[in-house]
């Protein structure tokens, strides 16, 4: 997995100078801090989904995470401790296939 990449936005706005461009290189670590909050907040919507289907974790075999940040592979454990698990990226469009 990559542990930085290179955001790039030319013409972001302009001023009285010119155009302005936006770039910079962002780290995983970075992005994992200033992401880690929205991570926390969904958690007790996922406990809540998987109380309501009467299922319990050991009995999922796979889940498709789609949108967004989704393919990255940090993930919290239900305590909210790190962890990085196996994860297979997968087209979502043809996941449920």
């Amino acid at each position: 997995s990559m542990s930085e990449t290179e955001i790039n936005l030319p013409f972001i706005t302009a001023d009285a100078s010119g155009p302005k461009h936006l770039q910079i290189k962002l780290t995983r670590a970075k992005f994992d801090q200033m992401t880690e909050d929205l991570v926390k907040r969904s958690l007790d919507p996922c406990k809540k989904a998987l109380a309501d289907s009467g299922w319990t974790v050991k009995e999922i075999d796979e889940v498709v995470l789609v949108g967004g940040s989704t393919e990255r592979q940090r993930r919290l454990a239900p305590g909210g401790e790190r962890h990085t698990a196996d994860t297979r990226i997968a087209d979502p469009t043809t996941a449920t296939e």
